[in-house]
C-alpha cells in the first residue's frame, strides 16, 4: 500500500490545485442536485443501493453527491477512492473479503459495511484524478461491461460539469472586471471630462491672443472626441443589460447633489442660464453615490444643453414619506421640450432620438438612457413630461 501511494506523490500537488479549481475545499464542498441524480443514475445502471461521487483531497475524502446514503468526511487513509484515483479503469471489488486491497489494509471499512465496491476515477482535461464515482453494497457483487462503460461515461459527464461550472465563475469574475472598468470610466473618467469641456468653452470667451484660443479649441475637440468614445464604449449591449450591483451606503444627498452641481456652474453662467435651486437644508438617506452623481449629472447636462441663453433651470430636492421614505427630485427647464413621439423613445437609447441642442451640436440620448437604468437599478421611478417651444420637467423618486 505504502509503494503505490508513494506513486502518486509526484503530482500530488497538482492533483490538489486541479481540485481547488472545482471547489474551495476550505470553505466546505458545494452539495448540487445535479451531482445527485448522476450518483442516483449511478446506482440504477450498477443495481446498487448506494453511490458516492466523492473527492479526494490532500489528507481527506469529501462527498460531494450521494444516493442511498448521506456520507461523510473522513480520512482519505480510510477510503477505497484513494486506490481508485491510482488507475485509469474502472476498480471493481467484487467481494471485500477476498480481494488483497482489503486484507493488506487495516484502515479501509469492515465487511459488515462494505463487501461490493466499484469505482471509476474522476479525471480533469490535464489528467489529474481529482475523485471518484463509485456504488457500495453489503452484498458481494459484479458489474457487467456495459456498467462499467456506463459509470465511466457519467464519470466523464460529472467532470464536465465541473469544466462548465469552472467557465461560469471565470466568466462571472471577468464580468466583475467589466463592471469595474465601467464604473472607472463613468464616475472618474465622464464627469471630470465634461469638467474639463465646460472650462474650455469658458475660456475661448475670455481670451483674445489667437494662438491661445486655437489651443483651446483643441482641448475642447479633444475632450469632446474623447467623450464620444466613452459614450460609445458605455452604449454596448453589455451596458444596456447587464444589471450592475448596487452599493447603497449613508449620504448626505443635498452636499452630493451640490458637488455635481457645482462643475456646471461655469458653463451655465457662460450661457447666461439662471439656475433656481430649491433644497432641503439635509437629507440624510442610503444611495448608491455614483449612481445619483451620474443621475443628477446626466439630467442637469441635457436640460443645460436643451435650454437656450437667458433660460431658466430649476432643481428641487426633498424627501417624502409615503409608504417609505422617498427622495423627490425635480429638474425642470425652459428649453426647446420634446414632441410626444419623441417622448415615446426618451429612455430606449436608440439613434433615432439623436437631435440638435441649442450649442449646434447634436445629443445621442444616451445621457437619459442612462439615467433611466440607474433609476430602475436604484427600484425608483422617473417621469417625463415637455412640452415642445416651452420645456421639460423630469421627476425621479428613489427609496432611501
Amino acid at each position: 500500500m505504502a509503494e503505490h501511494l508513494k506513486n502518486i506523490s509526484a503530482n500530488e500537488q497538482n492533483r490538489v490545485k486541479a481540485l481547488e479549481r472545482y471547489e474551495n475545499i476550505e470553505k466546505g464542498i458545494q452539495r448540487d442536485e445535479v451531482f445527485d441524480r448522476l450518483a442516483a443514475l449511478a446506482a440504477l445502471i450498477c443495481n446498487a443501493p448506494v453511490a458516492f461521487i466523492k473527492l479526494v483531497g490532500r489528507d481527506k475524502q469529501y462527498v460531494k453527491a450521494s444516493f442511498g446514503s448521506e456520507g461523510s468526511t473522513m480520512p482519505r487513509s480510510a477510503g477505497i477512492c484513494q486506490y481508485t484515483i491510482m488507475q485509469d479503469d474502472v476498480l471493481e471489488i467484487r467481494d471485500s473479503l477476498e480481494h488483497e486491497i482489503f486484507k493488506n489494509d487495516p484502515n479501509l471499512p469492515g465487511p459488515d459495511k462494505l463487501r461490493f465496491y466499484a469505482g471509476v476515477p474522476l479525471k480533469t482535461p490535464e489528467g489529474y484524478k481529482v475523485g471518484t464515482l463509485c456504488v457500495i453494497d453489503k452484498t458481494p457483487g459484479k458489474l457487467s461491461d456495459s456498467q462499467k462503460e456506463a459509470i465511466k461515461t457519467l464519470a466523464d459527464e460529472i467532470i464536465s460539469r465541473y469544466e462548465l461550472i469552472s467557465v461560469k465563475n471565470l466568466l462571472s469574475e471577468k464580468n466583475a472586471e467589466k463592471d469595474e472598468l465601467i464604473k472607472i470610466v463613468s464616475h472618474d473618467i465622464r464627469n471630470p471630462l465634461g469638467g474639463i469641456i465646460n472650462f474650455s468653452e469658458l475660456l475661448l470667451e475670455e481670451l483674445t491672443d489667437p494662438d491661445h484660443i486655437e489651443m483651446v479649441k483643441n482641448i475642447e475637440k479633444g475632450g469632446e472626441t474623447i467623450l464620444s468614445v466613452i459614450n460609445l464604449m458605455l452604449d454596448s449591449d453589455y451596458v444596456r443589460n447587464k444589471a450592475f450591483i448596487v452599493k447603497r451606503e449613508p449620504v448626505d444627498v443635498v452636499k452630493l447633489t451640490n458637488k455635481v452641481i457645482d462643475l456646471f456652474r461655469n458653463a451655465l453662467d457662460r450661457k447666461n442660464q439662471k439656475l433656481i435651486i430649491q433644497m432641503d437644508e439635509q437629507i440624510n438617506g442610503e444611495i448608491d453615490k455614483e449612481m445619483w452623481e451620474l443621475i443628477v449629472g446626466n439630467l442637469l447636462s441635457n436640460a443645460k444643453r436643451f435650454t437656450p441663453k437667458n433660460g431658466t433651470i430649476t432643481i428641487k430636492l426633498t424627501s417624502v414619506v409615503k409608504t417609505k421614505k422617498l427622495l423627490d427630485f425635480t429638474i425642470k427647464d425652459t428649453g426647446k421640450g420634446m414632441p410626444d413621439d419623441l417622448l415615446e423613445d426618451i429612455y430606449s437609447g436608440k439613434e433615432s432620438i439623436i437631435r440638435p441642442c441649442t450649442e449646434g451640436n447634436e445629443s445621442t440620448g444616451f445621457g437619459m438612457f442612462m439615467a433611466k437604468k440607474y433609476v430602475s437599478l436604484l427600484k425608483g421611478m422617473i417621469k417625463v413630461s415637455s412640452e415642445e417651444g416651452k420645456g421639460t420637467a423630469i421627476n425621479v423618486l428613489i427609496p432611501i
